[in-house]
């Protein structure tokens, strides 16, 4: 793969590129295979599967979410998908890059420094059910998003006490099913969120996906994000 290939696979999705973000993604991509013959990043390998299933899957969300700088927490970060990707993207936005496997957050500080974007981007070592009662952490983003995660309403209960009041969660998914609307519509209002909507797009490919938005319209109640115990139990879908 080169900044050519990158720049006019781009191109094809409709999507603004320019060389010096080719340049980066990639740097990224061969920054990712490395570290992945070490740790367990991402199953998807192949230059050009990297390229369609992460890069240009992360970029084609970014219409729908608000154009000014935003300060984000991405959690379950990974290998950086979306935050990282979007941080090539979107050079005005902070990101805090949140996981709990210290092996993953040295990856992505590594990579951070790889892609010379320490000053904006900061991977965290934690989880959302502490950092979310933390006062330098809790209602401290504009945005928090989220990448294959596996239930709804866990998540819901991890991201939305870190928004500001006005601010937007985004999940991105694949198409499966997450359980009755009404159900979801009730998750985000306890946590002092709404449904907003359900974004249907594909890969160049033709793969489907979906992006949740969420947006924060009050304080999240003190007791939420709960421990993971206490959410499994009695989930909030």
């Amino acid at each position: 793969m080169t900044t050519k290939d990158i720049l006019e696979a781009f191109d094809r999705a409709g999507l603004d590129l320019d060389p010096a973000q080719a340049d980066q993604l990639l740097a990224y991509d061969a920054f990712l295979r490395a570290a992945n013959q070490a740790i367990n990043l991402t199953a998807i390998t192949a230059p050009e599967e990297v390229l369609e299933k992460h890069f240009i899957d992360c970029a084609l969300v970014l219409p729908y979410l608000p154009e000014e700088p935003q300060q984000v927490i991405d959690i379950g970060s990974g290998a950086g998908f979306p935050g990282m990707v979007w941080a090539i993207l979107r050079p005005g936005w902070t990101f805090t890059l949140l996981d709990s496997l210290q092996k993953r957050v040295h990856f992505l500080e590594g990579l951070a420094l790889d892609l010379g974007l320490v000053d904006r981007v900061h991977p965290l070592h934690g989880r959302a059910e502490d950092l979310g009662h933390q006062a330098d952490h809790r209602a401290a983003y504009d945005l928090a998003s989220g990448r294959a995660v596996t239930g709804m309403g866990g998540f819901l209960e991890y991201a939305l006490p870190f928004v500001k009041t006005g601010g937007l969660v985004a999940v991105m998914k694949g198409p499966g099913e997450e359980g009755g609307l009404a159900a979801i519509r009730a998750a985000a209002e306890t946590l002092g969120g709404a449904y907003r909507d359900q974004l249907t797009y594909a890969l160049p490919a033709g793969d489907s996906r979906r992006l949740w938005r969420f947006d924060k319209l009050a304080a999240s109640p003190d007791r939420y994000p709960r421990r993971p115990k206490a959410i499994k139990n009695k989930p909030l879908l």
